[in-house]
Parts: structure tokens; sequence; C-alpha cells
């Protein structure tokens, strides 16, 4: 399965339970909120019932007649569905009295106001006999049962007369819809709901499609760049956009396939240069002992001293092709130890010095040097200052100097070894430390060596966590600049 199809099923997975959640959530919100408004519904149908219970109460100065004009077995029970006992009926004819309660009920379902509206009502035809639609319990000031039956859940309504509250109507709170016009509206809001997250699903799901194309279309153009660097294509590259995991990682490819197309026409290059190189010394050696069997050269000393020199030339260029080798492979041992390379490089300077005399060049160390101790192997570090040394003996002029300098910046001993004339081009500098790399194109054979001495000690610097580069000299030759860690 691939990463695409793995990101869309989980992507519709996630969608779809955030919906389903959205969906229970906003219908259990949905029927709460109906619940709610119901209930604040009928609470203020009462509002005439709570005004009239108000001007009554101004009028009587308290609840006791309209207790009183209900049975005490009534008023326990559902006071909106009084049924009037024969007693009270025959005493109609005495006035309404005795019938306050269910007066004020049937003048506030009519819409009427007491006492205003009091001789409009007709108590024997009256709708009230129906009572209204939900139960109604009548609370005094402090919130006690009057009439109807109440408990700590109802909702009240105050009843206000000159801002204090005088008594209470409460209700049963409605925990279960039941009128058939509110179930249709919930079922037609419940239907709307689910229209409108199957729209919303098709929509996100075609939004996470496109979506997932533009995020997994870098993986599938990294995954092809892999695959044509896999078949040897090296200069495959990535298009890098933006700044954001992916474009880093299609930089990073990028810097691969460049280093992996690097090593690849070096390691082309190398394998011609060592060709040439070796082809050149057996080509002279062949030559000469074909004429001296042929008799054009005679088989004396100097035929044969001749012969010898080639051959060291040879052994020497297979020595440094060994030694380059186990060094670039990890072979090359290294007996590392704490040392003073300032004493290190003044012995290296001396011995040099005689030489490099013996070819008109001057060697000058600088005095008062800093004592720098490293943690490192003396061989190596001999064998890289031998090199370096021994370069600017082989390019330098006659009359020529060299400079030798050792400095410590930033817990980092420097060491600076600069020559005068001739100087190196500036597309040469960076391939000073490759294989086989030689400035004279000619392969002057007296003064280019293997071109291998570099390389060398390219690798013996990183082995000791340092860094070397080549730079032009302030002499008008070349000079090297090695850094190396303090203790």
């Amino acid at each position: 399965m691939s990463i695409f199809t793995k990101f869309l099923i989980t992507l519709v997975c996630f969608v779809s339970l955030l919906l389903c959640t959205l969906y229970y959530f906003v219908q259990w919100n949905l029927d709460r909120g109906m619940l709610h408004y119901v209930n604040q519904k009928q609470l203020q149908s009462l509002q005439l019932l709570t005004e009239n219970l108000s001007r009554f109460y101004q009028e009587q100065g308290s609840w006791r007649k309209i207790v009183a004009s209900v049975p005490a077995h009534v008023s326990a029970g559902s006071a909106s569905q009084l049924r009037p006992s024969p007693r009270i009926k025959q005493q109609r004819n005495r006035g309404t009295d005795k019938l306050y309660w269910k007066l004020l009920l049937t003048l506030s379902q009519q819409g009427l106001h007491y006492p205003n509206d009091r001789d409009f009502v007709s108590l024997e035809r009256s709708q009230a006999r129906r009572g209204f639609p939900f139960k109604i319990a009548l609370l005094n000031a402090q919130g006690e049962r009057l009439l109807g039956r109440f408990d700590d859940s109802f909702n009240r309504k105050p009843i206000h007369l000159d801002g204090v509250v005088v008594g209470f109507v409460a209700l049963p709170v409605n925990k279960v819809m039941s009128d058939s016009f509110e179930l249709e509206f919930l079922a037609h809001e419940q239907k709307q709901l689910i229209m409108l997250l199957v729209w919303l699903f098709i929509v996100i799901l075609i939004l996470s499609l496109v979506a997932s194309r533009h995020f997994i279309r870098p993986i599938t153009e990294l995954k092809r760049a892999i695959m044509a660097v896999n078949k040897g294509e090296l200069d495959t590259r990535l298009k890098v956009s933006g700044k954001n995991e992916l474009a880093i990682l299609a930089q990073n490819f990028n810097d691969l396939a460049a280093t992996l197309h690097h090593n690849a026409e070096t390691r082309k290059r190398c394998l011609a240069d060592v060709s040439h190189e070796l082809r050149t010394p057996l080509a002279i050696i062949k030559g000469e002992i074909e004429a001296m069997q042929d008799g054009i050269r005679p088989l004396n000393e100097n035929g044969l001293a001749s012969l010898s020199n080639e051959v060291e030339h040879l052994q020497k260029l297979i020595n440094d092709l060994n030694e380059v080798t186990n060094a670039e492979i990890g072979a090359m041992r290294y007996h590392k130890s704490k040392l003073n390379l300032t004493e290190l490089l003044q012995q290296s300077c001396q011995r040099h010095a005689l030489l490099l005399v013996e070819k008109g060049i001057t060697l000058h160390l600088a005095n008062n040097l800093a004592i720098a101790c490293i943690w490192g192997d003396a061989t190596r570090l001999n064998q890289l200052l031998d090199n370096i040394l021994s370069n600017s003996g082989k390019y330098t002029d006659e009359v020529g100097q060299v400079y030798v300098e050792l400095n410590i910046v930033n817990q980092q001993v420097i060491i600076d070894i600069a020559d005068t004339a001739p100087g190196v081009p500036d597309s040469a500098l960076e391939k000073l430390f490759e294989h086989l790399y030689r400035v004279d194109i000619s392969r002057n054979r007296k003064t280019g060596s293997s071109g291998l001495g570099l390389a060398l000690c390219k690798h013996i610097v990183h082995a000791h966590h340092g860094d070397i580069k080549a730079l032009h000299s302030p002499y008008g030759g070349l000079q090297i600049q090695i850094k190396l860690p303090m203790l």
C-alpha cells in the first residue's frame, strides 16, 4: 500500500470520527437547548398569571383566600386541574370569593386581567375546566408550597408587588419532549444536520485528495530521483522550494547526489591518472631494456642506474597510492598521545632547513613560538610537515624563501607555511588536495612528484579532527594553513 493511500485512509477515518463526534455533540446540545426553550416558554406563559396574582395579593394582602378556595384533599394535587366540589357549586350564587384560584387561572388563560375583567368570566363554560396544559404550583415568598405539587427541581417565576417578591408560581421541568410540533421540529433539524455533515464530508474528502497529492508529490519525486541515482544517473537533481522538512530533505538529496557525482568523476580521473603514472615509468623501463637488447645502449653501470631510478619512482608511486588508499578506507593506524606540537615543528624545520639551503631556499621559523600541546600521532604529523616542506622545496624558485609560523587562536593551533613565487591559480587552490592533481600540465616528472602528498596530508589532518586549506601566500607563492584542536 502506497503512502498516498495510507495517508488518505487515515485522513478519511479521522474526519469521519470528527464528524460523528460533532454530530452527537450538536444533537445533544440541540436537544438540551430545545428542552430549555420549552421550559422557558412555559414559564414565560405564566406572565399574565403572575400579574393577576400580584393584583390579588395587593387587594387581599395575603394568600389565605386563594388557599381556602381549594379543598384540602385537592390542594396537594394538580391545582391547575381542579374540579369545583358540589359545595362550591352551591355557593356560586354567593359570589366567587371561594373560587379565586380557579378564577385567576381562567382569567390568565383567556388573556384577561384581575379584577377588571372578572365579570366577563363564566366559570361554568370556561376552558379552565381543562386547566393549563401543565401543572402549576403556588409558593409563598419564602418558597413554601401553598397549592399544587412541588419539589426543588421545579422552575420558578417570582410574583412581584412594588419591587418585592410576594410569592412564586412553579412548573415541573420537562425532561423529554412530547409535543408533536416540537418533535417534528427536532426531526427536521436532525435531517438538516445529517445532510450538512454529509456535504461537509464530501467537501473535506475532495480537499483531502488535493492536499494529499500536494504533500505526497515531493516524496514521489524523491522516490523517482533515488531510483534514477540507483541506476547510475548521478546528475539527477530535485527542485527545492520552501523551507519545510521536505525542502530540506530535497536539498540534502541534491548534496548527496552532487557528492556521489563528484566522487565518481574523481574516481574516473584517479584511475586515468594512476594508469598514466604507471604507464610512464614502465614504458621508459621497457624502452631502455629493448635498447640494451638491440645493442643501441650498452649494458653498463649508467644504463642500470637509469633503470634503477625508474623502478624507484615506480615504487614510490605505488607506496603513495597504498598510503592514500589506507587513509581513505580507515586502515591507516594512529598511535596518539599528548605531544608538544611546537617542539615537533621546530625539529621538522631544522631537518628541512639544510636541504632547502642546498637548493638556494631559506627557511624562516618565527621566534617566540607559543607552547602548543595536542593529542596526536607524532609520526603522522612529522609525515604531514615533511610533505608540505618538501613541496615548498620542489616548487619554490631558487633564492626563494619559506616562512613558518605557529599561533594559538580560540583553543586552536594554527600552522602557516608560506613560500615565495611561483604562485598557484585560483582554480587550482581547491584541487590541490585531490588525488594525483598537479598544477603543471606537462607533468614534469622532475618537479611534479606523484601528486599524492597533499591528498595524504588532508587525511592525516582530518584524522586529528583538524582542517587544512590552501591560500595565496602574501609572499607571492602558496600558503598551506593547518588548524588542529588543542588539549
